[in-house]
Formats: C-alpha cells, sequence, structure tokens
C-alpha cells in the first residue's frame, strides 16, 4: 500500500485487504505462538471503526448563576473492543476457537504484548491484552460442534474481548550498518 495516499475502506470482496487468503482480513500475532490469520471476519466489531472510538464524558455543575459542563474525553488506550462472530452466520471452526483460547491461556512476561492488525478496517496495528474468549452467551463455554466433516463449526457466537495498549509504529528512523 502506497502510504503517500489516503487510506480508503475496502468496500468488495475482491479488495486483497479484506480477504485472509491475500494477505488481508485480521490477524493476531503472538511474541510465543504461531500468528492467527482469521479465517473470516468478524460480524461486529465493538469499540472500534477506522481507529478507536473513544467515548467523551460530561458533567454538569452547578455554578453560582447556571451550570457549567465538563468534558472528559476517555484516554487513546483505554477502550475495550469486541469482536464477534454471530453463530449460524459464520463458518468459524472450533479450531479457531481453540487458538484463540490458547493465546489467552498463555501467560506473557511483562512488557510484552499480543499484536492486532485489522487490515480490513484499519492501516494501524496495535498491542493489545485479551481480556475474555467466550463461546455462547453465558459464563461456561460450551462447544457445539455442526457438520458431519472437519472442521466443525461453531453453533454458538464467538466472542474476544480485548484492551487496547497502544499502537503499533514502526521505528522512526533506519540504522544502518557499514562494515569494514
Amino acid at each position: 500500500m502506497d502510504p503517500c495516499i489516503p487510506w480508503t475502506r475496502p468496500r468488495r470482496d475482491d479488495d486483497p485487504r479484506v480477504s485472509p487468503s491475500t494477505g488481508g482480513g485480521r490477524r493476531l500475532i503472538h511474541p510465543l505462538l504461531d500468528d492467527i490469520v482469521y479465517p473470516e471476519n468478524p460480524n461486529r466489531t465493538i469499540g472500534f471503526d477506522w481507529d478507536v472510538i473513544r467515548k467523551t464524558r460530561a458533567v454538569v455543575t452547578r455554578t453560582e448563576k447556571a451550570s457549567a459542563v465538563t468534558h472528559y474525553p476517555e484516554l487513546r488506550d483505554d477502550p475495550v473492543i469486541q469482536e464477534i462472530w454471530d453463530a449460524g452466520s459464520a463458518s468459524v471452526s472450533v479450531e479457531f476457537y481453540r487458538l484463540l483460547r490458547q493465546y489467552r491461556e498463555e501467560i506473557l512476561p511483562v512488557g510484552d504484548y499480543i499484536g492486532w492488525q485489522p487490515r480490513d478496517l484499519s492501516p494501524y496495528n496495535y498491542f493489545v491484552e485479551l481480556i475474555d474468549v467466550r463461546l455462547g452467551s453465558g459464563d461456561s463455554d460450551e462447544v457445539q460442534e455442526h457438520g458431519d466433516r472437519e472442521p466443525f463449526l461453531l453453533s454458538q457466537p464467538l466472542t474476544l474481548v480485548f484492551k487496547l495498549v497502544q499502537e503499533a509504529r514502526s521505528p522512526a528512523g533506519s540504522i544502518v550498518l557499514l562494515g569494514f
């Protein structure tokens, strides 16, 4: 992608930024495990659009003759993002759910984070902390597969919840090493 032209959200299925088979779609990058390329983009993404969706909280304070409104924007790195694959409409495999659980259960060393690349939504990459991987709507996960051949597909909604830590930026300059 040419960094000098404005980034536009892909709108067609044949756009290479949408399909995982052409290097697009979304992916998670773990420093200790293999990368996860989403087999299918989520049906819904809550808390993120082209960039982070920040909330602004307002407080009304009584003054001597009237009232004043004070706005407190949410810090950039505070939002919690949810990716939801609805049951039945998405063909999400049980294997994908198990990979997400493995990412969630692997404890990272302090200062290490998981990378999130939403290539279909944004030109930016982020460091995130996984909060939860839920299957279904209850507190406990019950894996119900459907289909008679592998890959077995999930019959319940899958929700991935994570907190944004910071934007992952490349170094500001380049290092050139010259040898003798």
